[in-house]
């Protein structure tokens, strides 16, 4: 298989709670060329925000501690420039709504395809 790597040098921020999830993401990742961090809920991921720099944050909506509306709304705090992409199932007219008043940028459906992931990852970034 060769790789792709579309996305070499784009740092991403993952927000997820589910250890499946995230070796999904780091599949896609080795195959599209992304660095990413990994938080397990939202309260990691606002204070990994504090202290590194991230071109996109892919964040799960429901996660214990802090769930991704809250941490959304908090992270707008440190940066405006971050794009936030709401990562879940439930995507609805409500659930849209929530997620833009908490300063998310986009969503992106589970279950999570590599090529979803990385038109959505390159739509927000500039390489």
């Amino acid at each position: 298989m060769i790789e792709k790597m579309s996305c070499k040098g784009i740092k991403v921020l993952v927000a997820e709670d589910s250890e499946a999830t995230q070796e999904l993401y780091r599949h896609y990742f080795k195959e599209l060329g992304c660095e990413a961090n990994y938080a397990d809920n939202g309260e990691e991921a606002v204070a990994l925000v504090r202290k590194n720099h991230y071109d996109i944050c892919l964040m799960d909506v429901e996660m214990p501690v802090m769930g991704g509306l809250e941490a959304s709304y908090m992270i707008r705090q440190i940066t405006e420039a971050l794009p936030i992409i709401a990562v879940t199932a439930y995507i609805k007219d409500k659930n849209k709504e929530l997620c833009f008043k908490a300063g998310m940028t986009d969503f992106l459906s589970k279950p999570i395809y590599s090529s979803d992931l990385e038109d959505i990852i390159l739509k927000y970034t500039k390489i």
